[in-house]
C-alpha cells in the first residue's frame, strides 16, 4: 500500500510562486529540530539613555514560536517574554503582546510590544532602513557535527515611534535615533533545553579562547552614507586556530568590498566586563588600511541574557512552555556583580563610529564577547568548562 503523507497546513504565503521544497510554507525542508527562523530589532536614542530591543524565533520542527521584548533606560531594563505553539498558526510573526510587520520589504518594518500585564513597557517603532540589507553566511562545526549553517541579512537605519515605560511617554524621531535589524534562518545552536546527554562544551577543547565582535554601523563620508557590517570571530586552541572574518562595506552606489584582514582590540572599563571601546583594523587588497573606532555611548545596553540568549534562569530558546505563555521581569541594575554570570556578557550597546584616517563618522550597535584567558586584567578569564 502507498503511504500519502499528511499534508502540512496552507498559509497565505502558499499563494506566492516561491516554495522551495514540496512542502506548504508551514514547514521546513530539513527535519533537524534546531532548524530556526529568528529576527532582532533594536533601536536607541543618540544619547544612548533609552534602548530597545525585539526578537522573535519560529522553531518549525519544535511547533513553536517565542520572544522577547526589553526597554533599558540606563542601567535598568525591563524584559517580557512570550512563546506559544505553531499549531493553528504556523507563520504569523505575533505571540503575545508582541508583534512583527513588514511594512516595505527590505526597507522598513515595524515592531510592536503591546500594554501587557507583565511589565509596565509598551512600544510601537517603524524603522527605516539607510540601505539594502547586507547577507551573511554562517557556517561552524563543533566536533563533527555542523553546529550552525545560518544565513542571515543585517540592516542599519533609524526608527520613529513611541516607548511607555511606566506611565511616561518616550519619543523617537526619524533621523535621531540608530536602528538596527538582522534576519536569520537555518540551523543554530543553543535551541531547547541543554541535551542531558551530552557535555555542555561538546566538541570544544578545554583550552579555547573565543572572542566575538558584532556590530552594524554606518559612516557618513562626502560621497554619502556608508553601511558596514563588522562581524569578526576569533577561536583558538592548542588544536587548531579558526577565524571567521565577514565584514563588508557598502558604498552608496552598492557596491560590497571586503577586507582580506581584520583585527580588532577591545577596550574594557576597569574594574569589569563592560565595554569602552573597540579599535578595528582592516587590510585590503589593493594594499590600502582601515582603522575604525567604536566608542560606546551612553550608559544603556539592551542585556541579551535575560531575552534567554545562552539560557535564563533555567529557560532556553525553543523550549515549549505551553500553548501561550507570558513573563518577565525588572532588574533595576544591570551592573550589579552579582547578577553578571545569569545575565551573560552578550549585550547590545550604543557607538560612535569614526574612520580614525578621515575623521568620518557615523553610529552603530556593537556586541562583544570573550570567553578564555586572552591576559587582559580588564576582563576576568571565563572558561568554557
Amino acid at each position: 500500500m502507498n503511504h500519502v503523507p499528511f499534508p502540512t497546513p496552507l498559509t497565505e504565503l502558499d499563494e506566492s510562486f516561491a516554495h522551495q521544497t514540496p512542502e506548504t510554507f508551514a514547514a521546513v525542508g530539513t527535519t533537524d529540530p534546531a532548524w530556526s527562523e529568528r529576527l532582532y530589532c533594536r533601536a536607541v536614542d543618540l544619547s544612548g539613555r533609552v534602548s530597545i530591543g525585539l526578537g522573535l524565533g519560529r522553531y518549525a520542527n519544535r511547533g513553536l514560536m517565542d520572544g522577547y521584548a526589553t526597554v533599558s533606560v540606563g542601567h535598568d531594563q525591563r524584559t517580557v517574554r512570550a512563546s506559544r505553539t505553531l499549531r493553528k498558526d504556523p507563520v504569523t510573526t505575533v505571540v503575545g503582546p508582541l508583534r512583527y510587520e513588514v511594512v516595505r520589504p527590505l526597507e522598513a518594518v515595524r515592531f510592536i510590544l503591546e500594554p501587557n500585564d507583565q511589565q509596565p513597557i509598551a512600544f510601537d517603532l517603524t524603522m527605516t532602513g539607510y540601505a539594502r540589507p547586507i547577507v551573511e553566511r554562517n557556517q561552524q562545526r563543533r566536533g563533527v557535527r555542523q553546529a550552525i549553517d545560518v544565513t542571515r541579512y543585517i540592516q542599519v537605519g533609524t526608527a520613529h515611534g513611541e516607548v511607555e515605560i511606566d506611565g511616561t511617554t518616550v519619543t523617537f524621531v526619524q533621523g535621531e535615533s540608530f536602528a538596527a535589524r538582522d534576519h536569520s534562518w537555518g540551523i543554530r545552536q543553543q535551541v531547547g533545553p541543554p541535551p542531558s546527554d551530552l557535555p555542555s562544551d561538546f566538541g570544544i577543547p578545554a583550552d579555547t579562547a573565543f572572542k566575538m565582535l558584532w556590530a552594524p554601523s554606518w559612516l557618513d563620508t562626502p560621497d554619502g552614507r556608508i553601511t558596514l557590517h563588522l562581524a569578526h570571530w576569533d577561536a583558538t586552541s592548542t588544536r587548531r586556530r579558526t577565524e571567521f572574518n565577514d565584514v563588508q562595506i557598502q558604498h552608496p552606489d552598492g557596491r560590497l568590498e571586503r577586507p582580506t584582514a581584520t583585527r580588532w582590540r577591545p577596550e574594557y572599563e576597569q574594574p569589569g566586563r563592560r565595554l569602552r571601546r573597540v579599535v578595528l583594523d582592516m587590510d585590503f587588497a589593493d594594499g590600502r588600511t582601515m582603522a575604525l573606532s567604536l566608542e560606546v555611548v551612553g550608559d544603556s545596553a539592551t542585556c541579551l541574557g535575560p531575552a534567554l540568549y545562552g539560557g535564563f534562569r533555567g529557560h532556553y530558546h525553543g523550549e515549549h512552555r505551553g500553548r501561550l505563555h507570558v513573563d518577565g521581569e525588572h532588574i533595576p541594575d544591570t551592573t550589579l556583580p552579582a547578577i553578571q554570570p545569569e545575565l551573560h556578557q552578550l549585550r547590545d550597546l550604543l557607538a560612535r563610529v569614526v574612520d580614525l584616517e578621515t575623521g568620518h563618522s557615523g553610529w552603530g550597535c556593537v556586541q562583544v564577547e570573550a570567553v578564555g584567558d586572552f591576559g587582559d586584567p580588564s576582563i576576568e578569564p571565563v572558561s568554557y568548562r
